[in-house]
């Protein structure tokens, strides 16, 4: 099932993607951290060569980590990028590390990058705390 699940993504990454189309004020300020919860740390993330990434540590209400992991351009005046923007970015191209134990992962397409959760929780649970990013 995940292969599959990995697979349709991998389908819906080969639509086109503006990289470089203007986005509102609303969509550059677009939170990568779950509301509510304490970040730990903030820090780049070159887990795909040659592309802009931010990991995301945050501590979850029982105590446990949040891991979020952004790739790609989140907004038009991301700093450091002038003119150059980096190609576009398609999932199997994200670094897909083992999961421990116990933990899920939820992969979704965010501006015109990708977001990679991974957290000790059932999936369905994780899933719902990334719908309160959007």
């Amino acid at each position: 099932a995940a292969s599959a699940d990995r697979a349709k993504m991998e389908a819906e990454a080969d639509a086109p993607v503006p990289s470089t189309a203007p986005q509102s004020d609303a969509q550059a300020t677009e939170p990568l951290a779950v509301p509510g919860l304490d970040v730990l740390v903030i820090e780049p993330d070159a887990g795909v060569p040659g592309q802009p990434g931010v990991r995301i540590l945050q501590r979850l209400h029982q105590g446990d980590t949040l891991e979020l992991r952004y790739f790609g351009i989140l907004s038009a005046t991301d700093a450091g990028l002038g003119e150059a923007r980096p190609g576009r970015i398609r999932m199997r191209d994200l670094p897909n590390p083992a999961l421990e134990p116990g933990w899920s992962q939820v992969v979704m397409r965010r501006g015109s990058g990708w977001l990679v959760a991974r957290a000790p929780m059932p999936r369905e649970s994780l899933q719902f705390l990334l719908r309160m990013l959007q």
